[in-house]
């Protein structure tokens, strides 16, 4: 059974109300990631490890799902491929532009003993490898990615493909464990790279997750779904306590993933634009004022998530209020 027909759609099956509703969700988690919750105690830390950072594979999946579906329904599927390519490339360079005094304060807080031009040359390290700035390595992957995954389909690559983005996952597991840290490839990614977080041992694999439900059209009965979901977070909570990675949380995205395209979300039919436009901009927004905001106080508290979520939407307004829509365009997507 096709997947695209579970969810009660919206005209053209372009609306995915629960997708909607969880990438709101995902977006409140990753906010709850970065201001630290320290006053929530133990209930706090459990959640930033074993939920929160579920969020961002949970946003490849559900690009990956809707770049394989543009890909399918457009005839012209270079254009497409063009189009989303320029699209969230323009997205990462005005981020990237526009966080560049924070990024270059962070390197000469972090490396105060570098000289000039190795401070330049390390943010045009992170600029084309791990982004200048934090959580938009996200954009940058999503930039790789669907370069990848575009010519893995023109040339019916798909199987390598997965296998290619599976290994590499693996990597990246191994070098946040810290197990391969020693190796050349450990090395490779740190200096090269900087970290785990790129497009080859994370992005790629997610997005070619939701690529293989755009593919297949695979689905499980929702109740197992949700056992599934559940065993999940159960088993994240014990392995956290048992290894230095956290692995576990492939599993809680994609159940997570399968759950919100099952359920229509029915309540939030109306309100489910909103909810995507919020969850966008309050994942691009609000990490720039996170880090200013903890240079000075850094409290960890409840009054730092709402704040931080208060910033990101009021300049999503202000900015949909005095730039033109094109330009908005490159802002949000």
């Amino acid at each position: 059974m096709n997947v695209l027909k579970r969810n009660n759609p919206g005209k053209n099956g372009d609306v995915y109300v629960g997708v909607d509703v969880m990438k709101f969700v995902c977006a409140l988690l990753i906010v709850f990631l970065h201001t630290y919750n320290y006053d929530l105690g133990q209930c706090g830390d459990w959640t930033r490890v074993n939920l929160s950072s579920v969020g961002v594979p949970f946003f490849f999946i559900v690009s990956g799902f809707l770049y394989a579906k543009g890909l399918k329904r457009n005839a012209n599927k270079k254009e497409y491929f063009l189009h989303y390519l320029k699209r969230v490339f323009y997205m990462y360079l005005f981020w990237s532009v526009l966080t560049l005094p924070v990024a270059w304060m962070n390197v000469g807080i972090a490396h105060s003993d570098y000289s000039l031009a190795f401070k330049v040359i390390y943010i045009v390290r992170c600029f084309i490898f791990s982004g200048t700035l934090g959580i938009y390595w996200y954009l940058l992957a999503l930039v790789y990615s669907c370069i990848v995954i575009f010519y893995a389909l023109k040339w019916n690559k798909l199987f390598l493909l997965y296998l290619i983005s599976f290994i590499f996952f693996v990597v990246g597991v191994l070098y946040d464990g810290g197990l391969i840290k020693g190796t050349f490839v450990g090395k490779f990614i740190h200096v090269v790279v900087g970290s785990e977080n790129n497009f080859l041992n994370v992005g790629l694999f997610y997005m070619c997750i939701g690529l293989f439900f755009q593919e297949k059209g695979f689905v499980m009965n929702r109740y197992v779904t949700v056992f599934l979901l559940i065993l999940s977070i159960v088993l994240s909570t014990i392995l956290n306590e048992m290894s230095p990675y956290r692995f576990m949380k492939a599993p809680i995205a994609v159940f997570l993933f399968m759950l919100s395209i099952q359920y229509g979300f029915s309540m939030f039919k109306r309100s489910s634009v909103t909810l995507r436009k919020w969850s966008t901009a309050i994942y691009l927004g609000h990490f720039p004022f996170v880090l200013l905001f903890d240079y000075y106080l850094k409290r960890g508290t409840w009054i730092d998530f709402s704040l931080a979520i208060l910033f990101s939407l009021v300049l999503f307004y202000v900015l949909s209020y005095i730039c033109p829509k094109s330009f908005l365009k490159h802002v949000y997507g």
